[in-house]
Order: C-alpha cells, then structure tokens, then sequence
C-alpha cells in the first residue's frame, strides 16, 4: 500500500504530463478514501453492537 501523501504528490506530478498515470492514480485515491469510510462505518457499528451487547450482559 502506497501512502496517500505519496500518491498525491505523484499526482501533481504527472497531472499535466501523462493523463494516463494520473487518472489511474487518481482512482486509486478515490478507492481508498471511499473504502477508508466503508471501514470507518463498520467499525462503528462494531463498537456499537459491542456496547449494545455489554449493556445486555
């Protein structure tokens, strides 16, 4: 996994020159920000469960 300051910069990098690059780094991008907040809100339901369930106990 790339970290995403890395991929930015690559971005910028090539934003004008290789339109191929940077559409392809650019969804890449996309993918991780949108599967960050997939995880973010499972995780958050998990914690949820986990105190409905605790509260049950």
């Amino acid at each position: 996994m790339c970290y995403p300051g890395v991929q930015w910069y690559i971005l910028q990098m090539v934003k004008d020159k290789d339109p191929v690059i940077y559409n392809t780094v650019l969804q890449i991008l996309t993918d991780e920000i949108e599967h960050e907040d997939d995880l973010q809100a499972v995780t958050e339901y998990i914690d949820l469960l986990q105190r409905k369930y605790d509260l049950v106990q």
